[in-house]
């Protein structure tokens, strides 16, 4: 194997290993964005009554499904602040909906979860 080749496949495995650093991360803060969501709405009892009453739930759960389906249909279209913008409000949504299981579980069973 000649050296050129050589370097060229690191090269591609450093860029590999970069890329999915960087997915795992936006991942990671996208998780912390919901799990704080979450943990704020679940303590704050007017929030959460206003977000788990009435048609409020459903409203939540087809935004979801549009912002997620907007997203993946036009990431290759968008700004890079657009689509980060809009990862943040999913994972917001998403922390919302899933307040109530703060309601249902301990704090420590959840943390043990992730």
């Amino acid at each position: 194997m000649s050296t050129y080749s050589s370097l060229s496949q690191n090269a591609a495995m450093v860029k590999t290993n970069s890329f999915i650093r960087s997915v795992y991360n936006w991942m990671a803060a996208g998780l912390a964005l919901t799990g704080l969501t979450s943990y704020y709405v679940a303590g704050n009892e007017p929030l959460l009554r206003t977000f788990a009453t009435g048609f409020t739930p459903f409203i939540l759960f087809i935004g979801l499904i549009f912002i997620c389906g907007f997203l993946s249909a036009r990431i290759n279209k968008m700004e890079a602040t657009t689509a980060t913008g809009l990862y943040a409000l999913l994972t917001v949504v998403y922390g919302i909906v899933l307040a109530p299981i703060f309601m249902i579980y301990t704090a420590t069973s959840i943390a043990s979860t992730f």
